[in-house]
């Protein structure tokens, strides 16, 4: 690898060079605002007299072919794509107006820094640009229509119409200007054991505004060879970037959740990809990897675009406009399992309304659902092993698992969900989820369903407190002397909650006012509003009747899905991650942490052992994570602490670390968990093998 200084224009100077940025490189991003800087640099040049400016590094492969050097820009396209901008508008604005000046020669930009006039149609520009910007920068020469939505020619555009305000000799300074900018220039030798890639990885190393997905679709088209950089860019990964509607980032997360069931963090994407294509070989035929992500990028779109009322469906539009991407992978893997007839149509409707019943249930029952990434990461995975172990069906291995989950993952039974949908305040919850519930209780069976999202959204609609949220003198009377508690404890919940069509200004009229005005409950088709519209008066008891008349329905709409399958295998190895495990009446025999194969006599000694090799894997995090303070669970710092005090039978880690012994299996299983979240090790790098105790044990 060469480093040269140079100055800019003698580094693009020749009708035989030509620059060529590759299809893997991102699009022209320069926006308005970098322009300005770079005029102001160089009026500053030009102004103060600066002898030179550097502008940068350009960091290229240079290859002679028959008509000269071509220069395949690894790094500095966008500086390189600006100047010739820059030196474009020059050009056109001195011939097109017949500027007299004394130092810009107009014929010599044209021919030394922007075209080759003897070269063929297809070479005559020096500076080829990728996918978008080459149309866009062609027309700019060639003066048809211009391609308007493009930084190319905006940033074209405002160049002239800056030196258009500019005297001749404020034009010649400027070109001056740009003379001095200087570059260092890098000369890349493949056959001398450069290797582009890694270096086009230290280039961004420090964050200069590359996305993860930019960096390995450099990662994987860099190393070809032209040729096959343009036909694998046409073939697969321009119809990735449509078919993910250009959030390729996103999408190869996914990607990773579904092949290695972890999710790994957005901006750590290109590092763990680039592992995962090196450890499992890909890179030796990247043809495979890419037709692979191009079939997981069309389940994507089949997930993104969903659209529709009924079925899978209409199921998957609620669950992305209860923005729960986290379901995505495994919906992903579920189109996978379609086209492998692993699963029906028929099937997938009842899944997906499963998974919309189990986000509506945890919702109303406010259940947290962040911890639901790696499950759902790992379902597809956790589907397959039980198909294989149980040689059941994926609908029946599906059911069973996610009917099985317990704690923070637990799919909430009957008496949960009417326990907290009576008493749930819906209103102050996010506005897509009351929209939500309040058109299902709606459109429920209903051959004509109501447009509930668009007529809330246009105002046709408003959600309405029947009680109202102010209470006047003859609304505290209808109340009862009990009013204040009822006000507090049922103003926002779903028996006082409905949808009106009359002016939001009546809301604190009385009852039976709000029952006859026009658009009143009286006059309304609404389902919401057909028993309200029965009522005569408006009190505690009515509201709880018209709650429990609203959970008989929404047990319809979300129900719990029914399975009879129990495993006959129970003697076998579980992860940490598997949650619906009952640990009574089992022991231990052996655990696996990470490749080690570790047999054991009881849950103490491996819980022992786990926090032993955690501590030698990494000292520093563990002795942060015994002095850190978890609020949200003090019981942690009692079962982890630099002194034994209080500890029933504790365990010496280290000097100054000691753990608590003294708990149930749960408990250790969950402490484990804590610690394995902290690490960021994921919980499937821990499994045990179980084994049933006798009546002697």
């Amino acid at each position: 690898m060469d480093a040269i200084q140079s100055y800019l224009l003698r580094f693009m100077e020749g009708a035989d060079k030509r620059f060529v940025i590759p299809v893997y490189q991102r699009n022209y991003d320069w926006k308005k605002e970098h322009c300005e800087t770079l005029m102001e640099d160089l009026i500053s040049i030009y102004r103060n007299n600066i002898p030179s400016h550097f502008f940068g590094s350009i960091v290229f492969v240079g290859e002679e072919i028959a008509s000269g050097t071509e220069f395949c820009i690894i790094d500095g396209q966008q500086r390189l794509t600006t100047i010739s901008l820059l030196l474009l508008a020059i050009y056109n604005y001195v011939t097109e107006n017949n500027i007299e000046t004394q130092i810009i020669n107009p014929r010599k930009i044209k021919d030394s820094y922007l075209v080759d006039e003897y070269a063929p149609d297809e070479l005559k520009l020096k500076l080829k640009l990728a996918k978008n910007d080459k149309d866009a920068y062609e027309k700019l020469f060639s003066h048809d229509t211009l391609v308007e939505n493009s930084s190319v020619t905006g940033n074209y555009n405002y160049f002239y119409n800056r030196i258009s305000r500019m005297e001749p000799a404020e034009l010649d300074k400027l070109f001056s200007a740009i003379q001095k900018l200087i570059i260092v220039k890098i000369s890349i030798n493949p056959s001398h054991g450069d290797d582009p890639q890694l270096i086009f990885e230290s280039l961004n190393s420090t964050g200069l505004g590359l996305e993860e997905a930019d960096k390995v679709r450099n990662f994987i088209l860099m190393g070809l060879n032209s040729d096959l950089q343009t036909e694998y860019y046409n073939n697969f990964w321009s119809k990735i970037e449509t078919l993910t509607s250009h959030n390729v980032s996103t999408f190869l997360r996914y990607y990773l959740a579904i092949k290695e069931q972890k999710l790994w963090p957005t901006d750590k994407l290109y590092k763990y990809f680039k592992a995962y294509v090196i450890e499992n070989n890909l890179n030796t035929d990247i043809s495979i990897l890419l037709k692979d992500l191009l079939k997981y990028a069309h389940y994507y779109n089949y997930v993104i675009n969903a659209d529709g009322e009924s079925g899978y469906k209409g199921s998957l539009t609620k669950i992305k406009m209860l923005d729960f991407s986290i379901v995505y992978p495994f919906a992903m893997e579920l189109f996978e399992a379609l086209d492998n007839n692993l699963v029906s149509e028929n099937d997938l409707d009842e899944i997906f309304l499963c998974i919309e019943s189990y986000m509506a249930r945890r919702i109303i029952c406010g259940i947290d659902s962040g911890s639901l990434n790696k499950m759902f990461a790992f379902m597809g995975k956790n589907i397959k092993d039980l198909m294989s172990k149980e040689k059941i069906s994926y609908l029946v291995a599906f059911k069973y698992i996610i009917l099985n989950k317990v704690g923070h993952y637990r799919f909430p039974r009957d008496n949960e969900f009417e326990e907290k949908f009576l008493r749930k305040d819906i209103y102050n919850t996010k506005s897509n989820y009351k929209k939500y519930f309040l058109a299902e209780l709606e459109n429920y069976d209903n051959k004509e369903r109501i447009d509930v999202y668009g007529q809330l959204d246009s105002g046709e609609l408003t959600i309405e407190h029947i009680m109202p949220q102010t209470l006047n003198e003859q609304w505290k009377r209808e109340l009862g002397e009990n009013y204040d508690r009822i006000y507090e404890e049922y103003l926002h919940t779903i028996g006082n909650l409905t949808l009106s069509g009359y002016n939001s200004k009546y809301s604190n009229l009385p009852f039976k006012e709000k029952c006859n005005i026009e658009k009143g409950f009286n006059e309304s088709r609404l389902y919401l509003n057909k028993f309200v519209s029965q009522q005569s008066h408006w009190t505690e008891d009515i509201i709880q009747e018209r709650a429990h008349v609203l959970f008989k329905r929404a047990l319809n709409i979300w129900k719990l899905p029914e399975s009879s399958f129990a495993k006959t295998n129970e003697d076998d190895w579980i992860g940490l991650d598997e949650d619906n495990i009952d640990y009574t009446g089992k022991s231990i025999c052996q655990y696996k942490f990470l490749t080690e194969l570790t047999p054991v006599s009881d849950w103490t000694s491996m819980y022992k052992d786990v926090c032993k090799a955690l501590f030698l894997l990494d000292q520093s995090s563990f002795i942060s994570f015994v002095n850190a303070d978890f609020p949200e669970n003090k019981t942690i710092t009692k079962r982890f602490n630099t002194t034994n005090t209080g500890m029933r039978n504790p365990f010496m880690i280290a000097p100054d670390i000691y753990i608590e012994l003294n708990l149930n299996t749960q408990t250790k299983i969950e402490m484990l968990r804590v610690l394995f979240a902290y690490f960021n090790i994921d919980y499937q790098d821990l499994s045990f093998k179980l084994k049933i105790l006798s009546e002697n044990e």
